[in-house]
């Protein structure tokens, strides 16, 4: 057996119990934390299955699982890139993960090779990103517009992207009547 092995199989399937956990107790941090330690151990595999050993990848129960012929016996892994998949996703729209990262991660996860929408999700990223610089220049301009008022004058934000821009600390909401008043949290 190879140094990447059941203790890695081990610490990883320990990690993915953890975010799980973590998310049913809308933890993100934690879960972000959990998720950085799954993707570093996926780029430990990946490096590793390059070196030393036939791999091939096949779907899952949604994920892509490794099967590794090793020592003349066959066996899989959980879905190594886990981590990649939340820190992408919740991790990025939640704040625990920057852009920049996130972009970097869907990269890594497209070079090798791994089935899902890492492409889709750059995309996203990236027009979240935009998104938000816009919103940030109309704040600047109009602080404490009204949300409905905004989404009406600039049909380019996608109101999700104020939900998920206030989660992040990029702006405040502040309830006014049935809508939101809008303005900057950090300058």
């Amino acid at each position: 057996m190879t140094d990447y092995g059941l203790p890695v199989l081990n610490e990883h399937a320990r990690l993915s119990h953890g975010i799980d956990v973590a998310l049913r107790e809308h933890d993100h941090a934690r879960a972000a934390r959990f998720a950085r330690q799954m993707a570093d151990i996926a780029g430990e595999v990946a490096a590793k299955h390059k070196r030393i050993c036939e791999t091939r990848i096949s779907p899952r129960q949604g994920f892509w699982c490794a099967w590794f012929e090793l020592d003349g016996q066959s066996w899989g892994s959980a879905g190594f890139h886990a981590g990649y998949d939340y820190l992408t996703g919740k991790g990025y729209l939640r704040g625990f993960c920057e852009a920049e990262e996130a972009l970097r991660l869907c990269q890594q996860a497209q070079a090798e090779q791994w089935d899902g929408d890492w492409e889709d999700r750059g995309e996203i990223i990236r027009r979240h990103e935009a998104q938000v610089a816009t919103l940030w220049e109309i704040l600047r301009q109009a602080p404490g517009i009204l949300q409905s008022a905004l989404c009406k004058q600039h049909p380019e934000i996608e109101p999700l992207t104020l939900y998920y821009a206030e989660k992040r600390g990029d702006i405040r909401r502040e309830k006014n009547g049935r809508t939101y008043m809008l303005s900057l949290s950090r300058l």
